[in-house]
């Protein structure tokens, strides 16, 4: 058919009209796609293309994937449907048809029957896969998708903002949050903040948190692969991974444990939930813990607070689940511990860290592992809060210091408050999120603890003295 007829569907297609429609990132795999004779069957009908693009070889497959795509090429804009999981109005395969479209319409062989219509299928019995193998298979394609995403936008930087990747990747955090995989639907709430900001240059593009989000996101989908393929996962990351929390019953236990409340912080986590958090320390051995409500969406805004401590516990029973320091724990049985708040916070200064390298090492320690928190907690006995460079420092017994500073994104600011009550003097220890800023220690106070009460800093229940 003659390609240069605009009413026709051999019209003439112009690459960077091709270009306009898919995308530039898009574009360019298209067209690596079919510079290396990876589109096969072609064919038309009418207005309509369709053809099979060889794709990449899945993890653990001898061949590489084949994917159907339809074209339909109804102006003014074409609209494209491929076999492939990715969900957007053109994916690579489609660029691809598109542009051996443009280059080569002769080589899309006439139809006598509407293309769209399904091959007569193989009718020779074959065994059915259970249930269990097509919701693995499912799970399988799903991780797959996310993880040719980051493969494609890993070297994109500020090209992703505003790209095509602003629609397709709602879809993948609707899936996540639907099997209640809490990280990857954190991560990818990450992710689509940073592909919906406006451009503005690569003065405000933070490279090295844009790194760190796909490194998350990469090492997230992989431990999630072994975990559905069956080669089993740690533990310690189940929770957040894939939703599944231990249940009572299971945890490992611990009994007569004296307890005092260090902090109380409430903020919002992946999926719409809310989590309340008292950060507990045990009076014996100094460990700390955290006892965590986590409130689903649909309850969030209506749901009163869970309990706070203003006065030491004593856990007659409480269950330990798996997990990352500090390790979250269940209060089966609590009653009134027999050291009153004097004596508490006696205690609890006595077991306070002194060193700053050593809370540093534990967090390097801790992060050295792709699926940790990369955040610590420690009470941290002072020496000074000595100022410079306009931010105020912890200064500890060895004479180290750490800037003073707001937590990471999602937390309670603490900042403010912690300089106010600071300014009255220099309070025995503080208790504080330890985490890296810039490759550099930093603190993000949550209460100042002093001999016979302990004083909130976080701006949510800033003032309240327990």
């Amino acid at each position: 058919m003659d390609r240069g007829s605009s009413a026709e569907p051999g019209r003439q297609l112009e690459l960077l009209q091709i270009k306009r429609w898919v995308g530039e990132t898009t574009f360019e795999r298209g067209l690596d796609y079919a510079d290396r004779g990876r589109v096969g069957q072609a064919a038309r009908e009418g207005d309509t293309l369709a053809a099979e693009v060889e794709g990449s070889t899945p993890r653990g497959a001898d061949e590489p994937a084949r994917y159907r795509v339809r074209v339909d090429l109804e102006p003014p804009v074409p609209r494209a449907t491929c076999t492939c999981p990715v969900r957007r109005p053109f994916c690579k395969h489609a660029a691809a048809v598109l542009i051996m479209w443009q280059r080569e319409p002769e080589g899309f062989a006439a139809a006598e029957e509407d293309v769209a219509r399904p091959a007569k299928p193989d009718v020779s019995p074959k065994p059915k896969p259970s249930k269990a193998a097509q919701r693995q298979r499912m799970r399988l394609e799903e991780l797959d998708a996310v993880g040719r995403m980051i493969r494609d936008i890993a070297g994109d930087g500020i090209a992703v903002r505003g790209s095509q990747w602003v629609e397709a990747i709602p879809d993948m955090l609707a899936t996540a949050r639907r099997r209640r995989q809490m990280r990857l639907a954190g991560l990818l709430e990450q992710l689509h903040k940073e592909v919906s900001a406006p451009a503005s240059g690569e003065a405000g593009f933070d490279w090295r948190r844009w790194a760190e989000l796909l490194a998350d996101l990469w090492f997230t989908v992989e431990a999630m692969r072994q975990h559905v393929e069956g080669r089993g996962l740690d533990e310690r990351a189940l929770e957040q991974l894939v939703g599944r929390t231990p249940r009572e019953a299971g945890l490992a236990r611990r009994y007569e444990a004296p307890l005092l409340q260090l902090a109380y912080e409430v903020f919002g986590g992946p999926l719409g939930t809310r989590h309340d958090v008292s950060y507990l320390m045990d009076l014996n051995s100094g460990e700390l813990f955290v006892e965590r409500a986590v409130i689903p969406q649909r309850r969030a805004k209506s749901e009163g607070l869970k309990p706070s401590y203003p006065a030491p516990i004593l856990a007659r029973e409480m269950g330990i689940y798996p997990g990352y320091p500090p390790l979250r724990i269940a209060l089966i049985a609590v009653d009134k511990a027999a050291l009153n708040l004097t004596d508490a916070t006696a205690r609890a200064l006595d077991l306070a860290d002194t060193s700053l390298p050593g809370i540093h090492q534990r967090l390097v320690e801790l992060t050295a592992e792709p699926l940790a928190p990369r955040e610590t907690f420690a009470l941290l006995r002072l020496r000074g809060l000595p100022e410079r460079d306009g931010e105020l420092h912890l200064l500890d017994a060895e004479g180290y210091a750490v800037p003073v500073a707001e937590a990471p994104s999602g937390h309670p600011p603490t900042l403010t408050a912690f300089q106010r009550y600071a300014g009255d003097g220099l309070p025995p220890a503080v208790f504080a999120r330890f985490f890296a800023r810039d490759a550099a220690l930093c603190a993000a106070p949550l209460s100042i603890v002093e001999p016979s009460r302990i004083v909130r800093t976080g701006s949510l229940t800033c003032g309240p003295v327990w």
